[in-house]
């Protein structure tokens, strides 16, 4: 039997607290929706030698919940389903703030459709605000047309070199692509034939990801399509 996976981009919510604190019902109502598709198990962008650490929380955590987007939808998911853990299976690898840097310089030195293109993207990103449901905003963040924009971006990084001609871009791209394999690496060893499981993930990994989960012969479900197909 094939396996599956719920794929969500997610918000980091500690840069929003404010506004997380006056949406809990919006959550919640987003938390019923990924509840319908009974995941298996649910996956979060934790780091995966420290699942112990995730579960004494996940025990710990009630109806305390933390600001983080883990806590309020993750567990609050897992809670709801009754399952006995949460799964552990980032990898924060081997990227530097230097390597994040150097590659914001190579870009503003590189040529105006590069610059341009990042400025788009950069527009272009979803947010949570007062202004929209939570699940519109969600919705927004995991389109499949910001998700190719977000790819395209990326993959822009491929030809950029620093001063002394250094492939800044590639290195950054390289190291990138390492996580997202660990990534994928954790989730399948986590999830056994027949099961579904639901990972919550910073967007900016579902373009890699998606391709990862399906090149694979995973079944890969994007609720938010689905729910637009419905209505």
């Amino acid at each position: 039997m094939e396996k599956e996976v719920i794929l969500v981009g997610t918000f980091h919510f500690e840069q929003h607290p404010d506004i997380i604190q006056r949406k809990e019902r919006e959550i919640k109502e987003l938390v019923d929706v990924f509840r319908q598709y009974k995941p298996d198990k649910v996956a979060l962008e934790w780091e995966r030698t420290q699942e112990d650490e995730l579960n004494a929380l996940y025990q710990e955590s009630d109806r305390d919940l933390s600001i983080d987007e883990l806590q309020q939808i993750g567990f609050r998911l897992a809670r709801q389903l009754k399952h006995k853990k949460v799964f552990a299976v980032n990898w924060a690898g081997t990227m530097t703030e230097q390597d994040v840097t150097d590659l914001h310089k190579a870009v503003e030195n590189a040529e105006r459709d590069i610059q341009d293109q990042l400025s788009r993207t950069t527009e272009r990103y979803p947010e949570i605000n007062e202004n929209q449901s939570v699940y519109t905003s969600y919705r927004q963040l995991n389109a499949p047309s910001f998700i190719r924009d977000v790819e395209e971006m990326y993959l822009s990084f491929i030809g950029l070199h620093d001063e002394s001609d250094e492939a800044v871009g590639l290195r950054f791209l390289n190291k990138w692509s390492e996580r997202e394999h660990r990534i994928f690496k954790h989730v399948s060893e986590m999830t056994d034939s027949g099961e579904r499981v639901l990972l919550l993930i910073g967007s900016d990994h579902l373009w890699t990801l998606r391709r990862l989960f399906e090149g694979s012969g995973w079944n890969v479900i994007t609720p938010f399509e689905d729910q637009e197909k419905n209505e």
